[in-house]
């Protein structure tokens, strides 16, 4: 078995013995832990074509309200500790926090002596920025993460440092009240965690954020969350110091292969891991495989806001299969580390596509409960049918909603052939439209 396989399973059952029913979150939290570890401790990048990238990976965690997010993120805390990979936590988005802010006395001296003409700018030995967590810290954990989701006046802001921080390179940059500006590079990952929120399906059509990370939405059903009364009930956790030793055992290891890698590639004087033909070929038919099922079951806008998602897994994918062959010893990423990287976008695509297509039935659902009204309505009317206007005004009394959604429904309902529209000359010989039930039924489409 592959290295990665193998250690993505001691992880997972680590996560497993402090947090029940959260084994995918493992598999998430293991590729983002992975990607800081060799991002710090390997120097050579992935070669891309022309391009060069490095190997940080984040993730949006999002589940029911106590379902062992907070137990499951342990598990990532104490395996970064053993890897020395200084992480904090925060539970509120900063601009000083995050981002840092300006000592002001520092500001002032600097420009006193700049003033007085006794040194240029680029020999003051004064930086007056304080950098914030993005700076001082290789992974956030942003606990109860709503802030991304649910959009409000701050959130714009939160993705338009993100989206810099987490690019190759990562950058910082902000211009605060004060004159200076600060900018700084940034290692960080980030791994938010939220409980579900209904909406988020929004956020994802609007948002650009969520292509450069990796996202993964769990629900629990009724039987699921029983199990876990009747386990908490039971007292069913296992030693955690004895789990807690044994993750530190995991990292040693890790960290022991990613510094043999090291070794070796330094040694040839290997600036970079090369992809195969046969590797890309196998990225080419995963990217291709969840792209031709996004077609097949989607259309219209909501196949739009998909397909992107594709794009944005390709750089996940050799992020994964770099990772893969750097613990397996090999100076290229073959087509078994992009098969090590399959199941962890899986579950990232797989969640992309379930929050739109849970929208599309949403929307469905509701349109068939508002023509569901409309032929109510009618049923009640004379056999001819209603007159347009009339069944306007009635379905908005009826039904609560503004004229126009009421106009739009019955065009649909129209153009889908479950309305007929009969004319008549009227009173004064211009022509009436009256609207009806078709008996057929027509078809109903999305």
């Amino acid at each position: 078995m592959a290295k990665f396989k193998k250690y993505l399973n001691e992880f997972v059952s680590a996560v497993g013995k402090i947090s029940l029913f959260n084994e995918n979150f493992g598999k998430m939290l293991f590729a983002v832990c992975m990607s800081q570890v060799v991002d710090k401790y390997f120097s050579p990048s992935i070669r891309m074509g022309s391009n060069e990238i490095r190997y940080r990976l984040s993730v949006l965690l999002i589940s029911p309200s106590r379902s062992g997010k907070g137990q499951a993120t342990k598990v990532a805390k104490e395996f970064l500790t053993a890897c020395d990979i200084p992480w904090t936590k925060t539970t509120q988005f900063t601009d000083a926090g995050m981002v840092g802010s300006i000592d002001r006395d520092i500001a002032k001296l600097a420009s006193v002596m700049m003033s007085k003409g006794n040194i240029k700018p680029e020999q003051l030995d004064l930086d007056p920025v304080i950098p914030g967590d993005l700076k001082t810290y290789r992974t956030i954990f942003f606990d109860e993460a709503k802030s991304l989701v649910v959009p409000n006046k701050w959130t714009q802001n939160i993705y338009e440092i993100l989206q810099e921080a987490l690019d190759d390179p990562g950058m910082v940059r902000k211009k605060l009240a004060d004159k200076y500006p600060i900018a700084y590079e940034t290692n960080v990952s980030i791994i938010a965690t939220t409980y579900y929120l209904k909406n988020f399906h929004q956020t994802l059509m609007e948002q650009g954020f969520f292509q450069r990370i990796l996202v993964l939405v769990e629900q629990m059903t009724p039987e699921r969350r029983k199990e876990l009364n009747d386990a908490l009930c039971m007292d069913w956790s296992s030693d955690v110091d004895k789990t807690l030793l044994e993750l530190q055992d995991l990292a040693s290891r890790i960290l022991a292969d990613v510094h043999e890698s090291e070794r070796k590639f330094q040694e040839k004087d290997i600036k970079n891991i090369q992809t195969t033909i046969e590797a890309q070929k196998a990225v080419k038919s995963l990217v291709g495989s969840h792209l031709q099922y996004m077609r097949t079951n989607f259309s219209g806008s909501d196949l739009e806001v998909l397909m992107p998602f594709t794009t944005g897994s390709i750089e996940k994918i050799w992020k994964l299969g770099a990772i893969s062959a750097v613990l397996d010893g090999r100076q290229q990423i073959t087509a078994l580390d992009v098969a090590n990287a399959k199941e962890i976008v899986g579950l990232y695509l797989n969640s992309i596509m379930n929050e739109i297509l849970a929208n599309v039935e949403l929307k469905t659902t509701q349109r068939e409960k508002y023509e569901s009204k409309i032929l109510q309505l009618l049923k009640v009317s004379q056999a001819g049918g209603i007159a347009k206007t009339d069944l306007y005004r009635v379905a908005q009394e009826k039904m609560s909603l503004d004229y126009n959604r009421v106009v739009n429904i019955v065009r649909r309902m129209i153009d889908n052939g479950i309305l007929l529209v009969n004319k008549e000359k009227g009173a004064k010989g211009r022509p009436k439209e009256y609207i009806s039930a078709n008996p057929s039924g027509g078809e109903l489409k999305a």
